[in-house]
């Protein structure tokens, strides 16, 4: 069956992620959050408590409004805010969560000055349901 992703998360999908997306997942349209979500998505308040975060969340919540039964939504952010939309989903709208998993490979180089850099390089490995 073909269905959408809704995309919630700081960064795009690889070309990796969407080659598997379709594939495994049967996605046709991959779904991505306006600007003015993503602001919200990325710069979550930590002084925040939960209800203060969940209200914080309404407007990411008014563009996940559009799903339906058949999409998919790839959430992956601060945890609690995580937390929250996929209850959300799963309970208001009936969508399963998935999250993008990833390889992660770290080289460390000592600089002149005596500090390290240490630089990852991740890898898409496969997409898990959140609540299978």
């Amino acid at each position: 069956m073909l269905s959408r992703m809704f995309v919630l998360m700081n960064h795009q999908l690889t070309s990796d992620q969407m080659a598997d997306a379709r594939e495994s997942l049967g996605v046709n349209e991959f779904v991505y959050a306006p600007e003015e979500v993503l602001n919200i998505w990325a710069d979550i308040p930590p002084q925040f408590n939960e209800a203060e975060v969940n209200k914080y969340l309404k407007p990411v919540r008014d563009w996940l409004n559009s799903v339906e039964k058949c999409d998919i939504a790839l959430v992956q952010g601060e945890i609690t805010a995580v937390v929250q939309i996929v209850r959300w989903l799963e309970r208001e709208k009936s969508i399963k969560c998935i999250a993008a998993t990833t390889r992660r490979d770290t080289i460390e180089n000592v600089l002149p000055d005596g500090s390290t850099k240490k630089t990852a390089v991740f890898k898409h490995v496969r997409f898990r349901y959140i609540n299978p």
